[in-house]
């Protein structure tokens, strides 16, 4: 879950960062249109996101076996895959 907030942070600040290295290699300096940039960041994040959705199968061809207590131990949950 971390990595996908990172991602999406990091896509969001994608054209902050363009628009800094732009005016740094222009030289000039003006007002920074923030609108435009915070609508593209979330632009970029969204279609992250609907990419993600889209196109992630998250190994769902199994069953789904809960985590457990075994002999005083966690086992983590786990996709089995069916037996026939």
């Amino acid at each position: 879950m971390l990595r996908i907030a990172v991602i999406n942070l990091a896509l969001f600040l994608v054209p902050f960062a363009l628009y800094l290295l732009w005016t740094t290699v222009r030289g000039k300096r003006t007002d920074m249109p923030f609108y435009w940039l915070i609508g593209s960041g979330a632009a970029l994040v969204l279609v992250a996101m609907v990419t993600l959705a889209q196109f992630e199968t998250g190994g769902s061809t199994g069953e789904y076996e809960p985590a457990r207590v075994v002999d005083g131990e966690i086992v983590p949950g786990r996709f089995v895959e069916p037996t026939e």
